[in-house]
């Protein structure tokens, strides 16, 4: 974790108890608020800091420019927003509340994290090692919280940060951060408010926030959502059947994967299972971009009888579809991928989480490529794709793979992407479900289902919205395969009921054979299921 090896001289303003200082960043450096032109007016409930000239180099430097910072008393606490100019482009502003009292902070990633000794970032919606999906999180002191949250009717940066402070550990900086969107940098940045107060339940406020969300970015409780088909609320068992990893290993043929689907329809009714599909087009993630039926699994035949299968006993089926990945070996990326290449604010390449696929410990797939949906040419490329499957193969769902992956792309908006593939695809097919991995609070207005890993904290409050399902590395009850995933192996346990998560079972090879017993135990929890629904 970087820090300024200096102290920057910022001033700090005491404001309604409590203290406010500031840093405004342009794509090259940091400045301050200079304290010769700042001036500080508190009026009842209002307070506004106006500063008519910054600050760098730790305060030696003077320039121009200028910020205001506006704060105003709220029923149980403050809401403020600051308004900055400089010459150059600006990316973020920083507001900073200095020497707080906390030892643990909550959020939807985890309850009463303890901060680190060399403090902790929290970002929204990035996918870094402490990802918000809400712009939400709590300080802990003693019993009580003091909350700090950010409401913008954009999908944009917000970060949250806990320092120690050098001259007293005991005590802690909070850092605010919002990044203008890169689409519009510009020599003036607006932040939206940010709005603190106090708190016995941070869980009060994230369920009053995602109520606001749901209006904002147009989504529905889940029991009232238009784009769930009816079918899909017939479903109780998500299973999991893995066709080929990256390597070529083979887990299920397309004739395996049916005859892994006519045994579970023999003990449960076909309707209420849904066929969840990776790797189903051949190499995981090195077909991504080309998809069709793979020779080594059954061709475009094995194919087409898995899916008049599959129908015949009442599934539907969920292949799996990278949302902005492709492969640059494909002889058609020329056509798309150069002009839509995912970039991080700054315009450098986004190059992703780089797994190793082979197990060659490198970490270096270069053919691996992120793309924004929200270029057109690949927007238009990812729609043509998966309509020309529906159309010839007649299934009902797709699967969207690593959706949640966002950035603050200067060239196209993410979020307005995948607004606009959904819009396009339920407008041609209106039964159609659409799912992806993992959410943030926005992509709850694009699809309905989820698959969650990692800590969550106040799944209840998410599940009023939305479906969850175990992630795509669950292991195998055979052997602890993650099949196609990269992550290999992990421990067994078999999933317990959860509020809002849908039970899902995972198949690779001999998985039938050896573990019938366990697969008993998921069609018994698909009945449980059923019955709280």
């Amino acid at each position: 974790m970087q820090r300024l090896s200096y102290d920057p001289k910022n001033p700090v303003f005491s404001i309604f108890d409590e203290e406010f200082s500031l840093e405004i960043f342009t794509m090259e450096n940091v400045f301050g608020l200079d304290p010769e032109r700042t001036e500080v007016k508190i009026e009842g409930d209002r307070a506004m800091v106006t500063a008519r000239g910054l600050t760098w180099a730790g305060g030696r430097e003077k320039c121009d420019g200028g910020a205001m910072l506006l704060v105003e008393k709220t029923d149980d606490g403050l809401r403020f927003k600051v308004e900055a100019a400089h010459q150059e482009k600006l990316r973020s502003v920083k507001v900073i509340l200095p020497g707080r009292k906390g030892e643990a902070v909550t959020s939807d990633y985890a309850l009463d994290m303890p901060i680190l000794e060399g403090g902790m970032v929290y970002e929204y919606p990035h996918w870094h090692a402490f990802m918000l999906r809400m712009p939400l999180v709590a300080l802990k002191s003693g019993s009580e919280y003091t909350y700090f949250l950010s409401k913008d009717e954009r999908v944009t940066a917000r970060r949250f940060g806990f320092f120690h402070r050098q001259d007293d550990p005991q005590l802690l900086d909070v850092e605010l951060i919002y990044e203008a969107p890169a689409t519009g940098f510009g020599e003036i940045i607006v932040t939206p408010a940010w709005e603190m107060g106090k708190t016995k339940d941070p869980r009060s406020v994230a369920e009053s926030y995602l109520a606001w969300a749901a209006d904002t970015y147009g989504f529905e409780s889940f029991g009232a959502r238009e784009d769930v088909p009816g079918w899909f609320r017939e479903v109780s068992l998500i299973v999991s059947i893995h066709g080929m990893h990256f390597s070529g290993y083979v887990f299920n043929t397309y004739k395996e994967m049916l005859q892994t689907l006519t045994w579970f329809a023999e003990r449960m009714e076909g309707k209420k299972i849904l066929a969840y599909l990776p790797g189903w087009e051949g190499r995981y993630y090195w077909q991504y971009g080309d998809y069709r039926p793979d020779p080594r699994l059954g061709g475009t035949d094995g194919f087409k009888r898995l899916v008049d299968g599959a129908h015949e006993l009442g599934v539907n089926l969920m292949p799996m579809f990278g949302a902005n990945c492709t492969n640059s070996e494909h002889p058609d990326f020329p056509d798309y991928g150069p002009i839509s290449r995912l970039h991080d604010a700054s315009g450098t390449r986004f190059l992703g989480n780089k797994p190793d696929w082979s197990g060659d410990r490198a970490y270096d797939p270069g053919w691996q490529i992120w793309l924004n949906p929200g270029a057109p040419a690949w927007k238009d490329k990812l729609v043509e794709s998966l309509s020309d499957l529906i159309d010839q193969y007649g299934f009902k769902a797709v699967f969207l793979d690593t959706h949640f992956t966002w950035t603050n792309d200067p060239y196209y908006d993410v979020f307005e992407g995948y607004r606009a593939i959904k819009g396009e695809l339920k407008t041609a097919y209106p039964d159609l479900l659409i799912a992806g991995e993992r959410w943030y609070d926005a992509l709850l207005a694009i699809t309905p289902l989820f698959q969650m890993d990692g800590p969550a904290n106040w799944v209840d409050i998410y599940a009023k919205y939305a479906l969850a399902a175990p992630h795509l590395s669950a292991p195998s009850p055979c052997r602890g395969s993650t099949g196609v995933h990269e992550d290999g192996y992990l421990p067994f346990t078999m999933q317990a009921l959860e509020p809002g998560v849908i039970p899902m079972v995972t198949i690779v090879d001999g998985t039938l054979a050896a573990a019938p017993d366990r697969l008993m135990d998921y069609i018994k929890l698909a009945e449980e299921y059923e019955a709280k629904k």
